[in-house]
């Protein structure tokens, strides 16, 4: 088992799964709309963790995923409205992804 393995390991034993869109306290509040797959792809990097700088690459590769879900999966009359969400949804992972990212020593 990678160090990686062991670490998402760790913090799934402590409860720590991934949710979909949303802070696990209130993800009823936050809908995943037609991004459940990039909303848990990003919790996976948000639980695997790792530096400042990985944690802003899992935001910016967060928001690509979102705006790739939307040019894939809604129609386009309602295409302004989901990159408007994903947008809120990007910037609300930039101001408080902080609060949740697990920071992981990067050796130096």
């Amino acid at each position: 088992m990678t160090d990686t393995e062991q670490a998402l390991e760790a913090r799934r034993q402590l409860g720590e799964t991934p949710n979909g869109c949303g802070p696990a306290p209130v993800e009823w509040l936050v809908p995943d709309w037609i991004y459940t797959r990039a909303c848990l792809a990003h919790d996976l990097s948000y639980i695997r963790g790792g530096t400042e700088e990985q944690r802003i690459d899992a935001d910016v590769q967060f928001y690509s995923d979102m705006l790739r879900t939307v040019s894939h999966k809604a129609s386009w009359w309602n295409r302004h409205f989901y990159k408007a969400i994903a947008w809120l949804y990007w910037k609300a992972v930039l101001a408080g992804g902080k609060l949740t990212w697990n920071y992981v020593d990067d050796g130096g």
